[in-house]
């Protein structure tokens, strides 16, 4: 069996599904998801959970692991010890976890290749996995799952536009990039990024139509002007997600969302801008045919 944790955004749990699903497929064995990080954030109203398991939305193989799965992985098998030592800190505990067990995997530097994953049948994944390395062969499966069940008619509009037309889709991060923690650790890209990228594509694609995609569309409505633009708006982030993967091409943040849109876009001939700049860490998840700008 293989346990990924899933965690985060809708971009880091892509990755994350990513990976556990090549390996489940490599080793014919059922893939499971640990999602106690989603309890922590419940609504106490609700008593549900904030942060939303986003790739359920679309058409991928997800199961949640149960607490007898989750214990073949730890080293402590009361849930109460496990609770505690997890208040106090999960890095720590998801290192003892690694050091008692062989098969447990813990992610501890981003920009690492872990070559040892493939080798364990039965696994449990803590960590990014940004590195299309570790799924890169089943991409047109990846593809194929990672769709919407359903689709608005709105939405269904909206791919007819993005077809029909030599559709670049821009996408600006801004929202917690903003946060002064986040931005020491993941820079704000700045619009001289985007002119550039701009000037690059317009040099190769005639007749452009951009779709800007963006956490905050009425900046980049003042912000950012360009002919011939439609900036998107009224929808939630999966269906943006797929919006942005059936454009042409794209100029993407330093964002895993926009990474995955540009990534699962099929077009043989697609040009994909991306920032040189990734992150504060040595680390830049993007392939290298993408165009990286500085």
């Amino acid at each position: 069996m293989v346990i990924v944790k899933l965690f985060g955004g809708l971009g880091n749990q892509l990755f994350q599904y990513a990976i556990g699903r090549k390996l489940s497929l490599l080793h014919n064995t059922e893939l499971r998801f640990d999602l106690t990080d989603f309890y922590k954030y419940k609504n106490l109203v609700t008593n549900m959970s904030v942060v939303g398991v986003d790739i359920k939305k679309f058409k991928v193989n997800f199961n949640e692991a149960v607490d007898e799965e989750l214990k073949k992985f730890f080293f402590l098998k009361s849930k109460f010890l496990t609770f505690l030592i997890k208040k106090i800190s999960s890095r720590f505990f998801s290192i003892l976890n690694s050091v008692f067990y062989k098969n447990y995997f813990y992610e501890k530097n981003v920009s690492s290749f872990y070559h040892k994953l493939s080798s364990y049948k039965n696994v449990y994944l803590h960590g990014f996995w940004q590195n299309q390395k570790y799924f890169l062969d089943i991409r047109k499966i990846l593809i194929k799952e990672i769709n919407l069940k359903k689709k608005s008619n709105k939405h269904i509009q909206l791919l007819k536009r993005i077809k029909k037309s030599n559709s670049v889709a821009v996408h600006v991060r801004r929202g917690d990039f903003l946060l002064p923690g986040i931005k020491k650790i993941t820079p704000l890209i700045n619009i001289n990024y985007y002119k550039k990228s701009f000037s690059k594509l317009e040099k190769n694609i005639k007749n452009i139509r951009y779709f800007f995609f963006s956490d905050d569309i009425s900046w980049v409505k003042k912000n950012i002007s360009k002919k011939n633009s439609f900036y998107v708006s009224g929808f939630n982030q999966v269906e943006d997600l797929i919006s942005i993967s059936k454009c042409k091409h794209q100029i993407i943040a330093n964002s895993t969302f926009s990474w995955w849109g540009a990534w699962l876009n099929d077009n043989p001939k697609k040009i994909v801008m991306a920032p040189n700049k990734w992150s504060s860490i040595q680390h830049n998840p993007c392939p290298i045919e993408w165009l990286r700008i500085s």
